[in-house]
C-alpha cells in the first residue's frame, strides 16, 4: 500500500466518501418517498372503500325508489279502477259477479304501499284504504235499487232483441 501514492489514495478516500454521501442522499430520497407512496395508497385505498360504501347505499336507495315508484304506481292505477268501477256500479246487472273484485285488487296495491313507504305514507295510505272502503259500502248500497230496477228493464229488452229474431226465422 505503500507504493500507492497519496494522491490515489486522496481520490479512493474521496470517492468513498462522495459515493457514501450519495448512497444516503438517495436511501433518504427513497425512504421519503416510499413513505409518501404509502401513505398516498393508503389514503386512496380509504377513499375507494368510502367511495364503494357510498355506491353501496346509493344502489340500495336507487333499488327502494324504484320499488317504491312501482308500488305507488300500482296503487294510483288501482285507485283510479276502483274509482271508475263504482262509478260504472249503477249500470251493472244483479246477481253480482265479483262486485268486489275491484276493491279486493286496489287494497293489494294499497298494502304494499304500506310495506314501501315511510311511517307518514303508510298512515296516509291506510287512511285511504278506510275512505276507499267506506265509498265502496255507501256506493254499493245507493247502486242497488237502481241495480235491482234495471233487472226488469234488462229482461224486457232481452225479449225484444229476441223476438225480431224468432220473427224472421219463422
Amino acid at each position: 500500500m505503500a507504493s500507492i501514492p497519496a494522491v490515489v489514495w486522496s481520490g479512493v478516500i474521496g470517492a468513498t466518501i462522495s459515493a457514501s454521501i450519495s448512497l444516503f442522499g438517495v436511501r433518504s430520497a427513497n425512504k421519503g418517498s416510499l413513505r409518501r407512496l404509502r401513505e398516498q395508497h393508503d389514503y386512496d385505498r380509504e377513499q375507494a372503500n368510502e367511495q364503494r360504501q357510498h355506491d353501496a347505499r346509493q344502489k340500495e336507495e336507487d333499488r327502494k325508489a324504484t320499488i317504491r315508484r312501482e308500488v305507488y304506481v300500482k296503487a294510483v292505477e288501482e285507485a283510479h279502477a276502483v274509482l271508475a268501477y263504482i262509478g260504472g256500479l249503477r249500470g251493472r246487472p244483479l246477481p253480482p259477479k265479483d262486485d268486489d273484485a275491484a276493491l279486493q285488487v286496489f287494497l293489494k296495491a294499497n298494502a304494499k304501499v304500506w310495506l314501501v313507504a315511510d311511517v307518514e305514507g303508510a298512515a296516509l295510505a291506510r287512511e285511504l284504504t278506510s275512505l276507499m272502503s267506506e265509498l265502496y259500502i255507501a256506493a254499493m248500497q245507493a247502486a242497488n235499487h237502481v241495480r235491482h230496477g234495471m233487472t226488469s228493464v234488462r229482461r224486457q229488452d232481452e225479449r225484444i232483441e229476441f223476438a225480431p229474431g224468432a220473427a224472421q226465422g219463422a
